[in-house]
């Protein structure tokens, strides 16, 4: 079974933002596979990236996006935006576990306000 199905289709304010697996990515310590935005231009370099390492009973697992704003955007030229979610686990803790901390942190990250406030740096 695939961490996603290919393509896989997200939803964020109305837009659709299709992926689609790319490849794997040699990694000598590390299993890793990208998957790139069909919908998104080259210059966009739009990706989501999916990282596995274990060192010894630690394991760490992290999903992470990126891409290259528009420049009408951002006012010039392209600027890099990446986001990080990383699990950090040892062996003993069970994917429910982790999966139930996980949702956790995706409602707190949907609160109305998180956002704005997170960009901004305040953490009250």
């Amino acid at each position: 079974m695939g961490i996603f199905t290919n393509p896989v289709t997200v939803t964020v304010d109305t837009v659709d933002h299709t992926f689609s697996y790319d490849h794997q990515i040699l990694d000598p310590k590390a299993i890793v596979g990208q998957w790139i935005e069909d919908t998104g231009t080259a210059q966009e370099e739009s990706k989501a990236v999916i990282k596995h390492t274990e060192n010894g009973t630690l394991n760490r697992r992290l999903l992470q996006r990126s891409v290259k704003l528009d420049p009408l955007v951002t006012g010039g030229e392209r600027r890099r935006v990446t986001l990080n979610l990383t699990a950090t686990y040892e062996d003993d803790v069970t994917s429910a576990e982790v999966e139930h901390e996980g949702k956790v942190l995706l409602a707190l990250a949907s609160e109305a306000t998180f956002w704005a406030a997170f960009c901004k740096g305040s953490i009250s």
